[in-house]
């Protein structure tokens, strides 16, 4: 009884609490229930958020700065007069000011300083988006929640009733959240519990942004990831561009400090940790990665106010370690093992970062150019980037530029040059001269590409905004529209020279390059393009303009464009996608396939243990070796797919390791016993079968405790219930698993040389028997 007098109560507090405000500058709006909003305050205005009896605040994004014109753009700004500069730390404060109040009010002398240094005199907007909770509970898993209200645009206060207390019920599950009705009382599907980036996510409502501690610092509560409303599914990937470690931090807080001016040491200190924080093992994450990146910028962007004040004053060492520092960062930002922090980032921000990373590169080997007086090349090949400054004296003989030069030694980058080049013809490189030099940019980059789709490809065309006729125009939009259907085929591919003001250049003779394709078989119609983006916003898209093509084949393309940047080839890729009657066949292979083996396994257990004229050390190790790889194939078809539960997923994956590895030392010790057999002479006086139990069973079993010691997390992934590929953990199995198939292959050819050497000898005492047959003969 007293129970229900407490839900009741409940009910009551809530029923009365569904109005709840928010204003900014003079505006204001009512918003009711849990549904997300974002309110945006322009330069001078208060940010203004009011909630009812029983409700409280809960901000959960927040960016204060400049990203778009849609919004505080009274004066019809142009692209070039804004900046996508936010301060990264935002969220936090107001997140202290307005979180579990029922009102609070936030003031731009409340927030932290942004970047000066590419704002640029635009006005500033704050951003907050927040949601309503009951009471000043957070939105964490575990606590119970009230169903979704059947009438959520309502902003009157509603009496409970026997009717609306059904949509009003305390959730009973010990679940995260359990599943709430509509408006027509029919249960809606939430996003179920996932494990993604080190985080457990909780199961949670469509439409709902769900807010967890990111794994990179506990402390910090800034990882999201939102619930679509329409499919229930998760929405592409977490967003963890607001998590950032404490050493990168550290690293940022001290660029902040010397922002005013840098030091020569202060350059120093930075560029080291730049490497530092790069060169770790530790995961890194999306706001790890925006904060390496405006660290980058910031010191280079210094350099070059150092070179423009005075030249003479800036050490060239100094300008040196910032490059090496920078394309030692990016290179470890390109490695497969960090991709997945771009994934950090949200999808309409990842192009952006791309090409600030690029721009950042090119800015940095123009810094190196600038300070050389001399013909020099400085080559820089790393795994995922090669940079070379190249300055040629044009007062002598001059050939056509070719990148990468045929003696350029490339092996230590990932992707060859497989016959990829760019070539600039030596009129151009005269035409460009300066002071009796020529000073030239190239690079090539891995894994970018994928972060400079056309999907997410989000700004206006450079070359839209200076053409100066009409049709032009229209016509390179036109053709820009027909990209967005194609692919990023190739390696992107850079050359540019080094001007007095780094302006775009237009050549009288064309430069040339060709690129070699990724996918070859099935694709098709490539298009010359280059990135072509506003060095102000860093909003860019693929854009053909200037660009044609010269030839194509299977594997290669080869383009003419009449002024340098970054290039590629996009073409369409015919997506081959399995039928549902061809995954159907496929399915139903496997499983037939792993049944039949079940079944041979077992027949073959039964005649190793049953015939007692086959009982030797040789057949029990054969008895364990079929009765292991029988239980991995029962493992395998019950839990390879059971990935939706993430801890049964890593027992079974676990399991699996397990049992392989235990196959596989099984073997291992049968080519030991085969080996024995040939090479003893005399049967040993007792049985090694307790020695191959103990190694069969014992040294897999280290294996795996230390493996799940070192990484836990690696046992299972998003797609089946196996170790995980990406960040090495795979060597777990695959380590041990090629030391035996090398030690097996061993003893083989030492059998094979036994036998062969024991065939020898018998032939020979075959042959001397025979002679001396043949004498006893003939004397007789």
């Amino acid at each position: 009884m007293c129970g229900q007098q407490s839900i009741n109560s409940a009910l009551w507090i809530v029923l009365l609490a569904t109005t709840c405000s928010s204003t900014h500058g003079t505006s204001s709006s009512t918003h009711t229930g849990l549904s997300p909003r974002t309110v945006y305050a322009c330069e001078g205005q208060v940010v203004t958020i009011t909630c009812g009896i029983g409700l409280s605040i809960q901000v959960i994004e927040s960016h204060y700065g400049r990203r778009n014109d849609a919004v505080c753009n009274e004066g019809n700004m142009t692209e070039e007069s804004n900046t996508s500069c936010t301060s990264i730390n935002t969220l936090e404060f107001v997140s202290k000011l307005c979180n579990n109040k029922s009102e609070c009010k936030v003031h731009r002398d409340d927030l932290p300083l942004v970047d000066k240094t590419c704002l640029d005199g635009a006005k500033k907007i704050l951003a907050v988006t927040y949601i309503f909770i009951e009471g000043r509970n957070t939105y964490t898993p575990g606590t119970q929640r009230f169903t979704r209200p059947q009438n959520p645009s309502s902003s009157a206060p509603v009496e409970p009733t026997e009717d609306t207390r059904n949509y009003f019920q305390l959730a009973s599950s010990t679940s995260a959240y359990d599943n709430y009705s509509d408006g027509d009382g029919r249960p809606e599907k939430w996003c179920e519990e996932k494990r993604a980036r080190n985080i457990l996510w909780p199961k949670t409502p469509p439409g709902q942004t769900v807010l967890m501690h990111c794994p990179n610092n506990q402390a910090v509560k800034k990882a999201s990831w939102k619930c679509d409303e329409d499919s229930n599914e998760w929405i592409d990937h977490p967003d963890l561009s607001q998590c950032i470690s404490s050493t990168v931090a550290s690293m940022l807080d001290l660029v902040h400090e010397n922002e005013e001016r840098f030091s020569d040491g202060a350059v120093n200190l930075i560029a080291s940790d730049l490497t530092s924080c790069t060169d770790t093992q530790e995961s890194l994450f999306g706001g790890d990665l925006l904060s390496i990146l405006t660290a980058m910028r910031m010191v280079t962007n210094q350099i070059d106010n150092c070179l423009q004040e005075n030249r003479t004053k800036v050490s060239s060492n100094l300008v040196l370690k910032v490059n090496e520092a920078v394309i030692t960062a990016s290179d470890s930002l390109l490695t497969e093992s960090r991709i997945e922090s771009w994934y950090d980032v949200p999808t309409s921000m990842r192009a952006d970062v791309a090409t600030e990373l690029l721009s950042t590169i090119e800015k940095s080997a123009y810094q190196v150019a600038s300070i050389t007086t001399v013909a020099a090349k400085f080559i820089n090949i790393k795994s995922n980037l090669v940079v070379e400054v190249r300055v040629v004296n044009i007062t002598e003989p001059v050939d056509d530029q070719v990148f990468p030069q045929g003696d350029t030694d490339l092996s230590s980058f990932t992707a060859s040059s497989n016959g990829s080049f760019i070539e600039l013809k030596s009129k151009t490189v005269l035409n460009f001269g300066v002071s009796g030099l020529s000073k030239m940019v190239f690079a090539t980059f891995n894994n970018i590409e994928s972060f400079l789709q056309m999907d997410h490809a989000n700004g206006s065309s450079y070359q839209d905004r200076v053409t100066d006729s009409k049709d032009q125009v229209n016509d390179s939009r036109n053709k820009s529209d027909d990209l967005r259907n194609k692919t990023v085929n190739t390696r992107i591919i850079s050359a540019s020279f080094v001007t007095r003001d780094n302006r775009p250049v237009f050549l009288e003779e064309s430069v040339v390059f060709s690129m070699k394709h990724f996918q070859e078989g099935n694709a098709s119609d490539p298009s010359c393009a280059f990135w072509d983006y506003s060095k102000i916003s860093m909003k860019g898209r693929w854009s053909t303009h200037g660009c044609t093509l010269d030839y194509t084949n299977a594997t290669h393309t080869q383009c003419s464009c009449s002024h340098l940047t970054n290039f590629a080839i996009l073409m369409s890729i015919k997506k081959q996608q399995l039928t549902d009657l061809q995954a159907f066949t496929l399915s139903f292979i496997t499983y037939l396939g792993c049944v039949l083996s079940i079944i041979s396994l077992a027949v073959a257990f039964l005649t190793f243990q049953f015939f007692k004229n086959l009982q030797c050390d040789r057949n029990t190790i054969h008895k364990n070796l079929v009765i292991n790889l029988c239980i991995a194939e029962v493992v395998f078809l019950v839990g390879i797919v059971q990935y939706q539960i993430p801890m049964l997923c890593s027992i079974v994956a676990g399991v699996l390791h397990y049992i392989f590895l235990v196959s596989f030392m099984w073997m291992c010790l049968e080519g030991i016993q085969l080996y024995m057999m040939l090479v003893e002479v005399f049967e040993a006086k007792s049985s090694r079968i307790k020695w191959f139990y103990l190694s069969a069973y014992g040294i897999p079993a280290m294996i795996v405790i230390i493996s799940s010691a070192v990484n836990h997390r690696g046992y299972g992934t998003e797609s089946h219930c196996w170790l995980k590929v990406d960040n090495g953990f795979i060597w777990a199995f695959m380590g041990p698993v090629c030391v035996i198939v090398c030690s097996n292959l061993v003893m083989l050819s030492i059998a094979m040389y036994v036998m062969c050497t024991h065939s020898s000898n018998v032939n020979a005492c075959k042959a001397r028997q025979k002679t001396t047959e043949s004498v006893s003969v003939l004397f007789a």
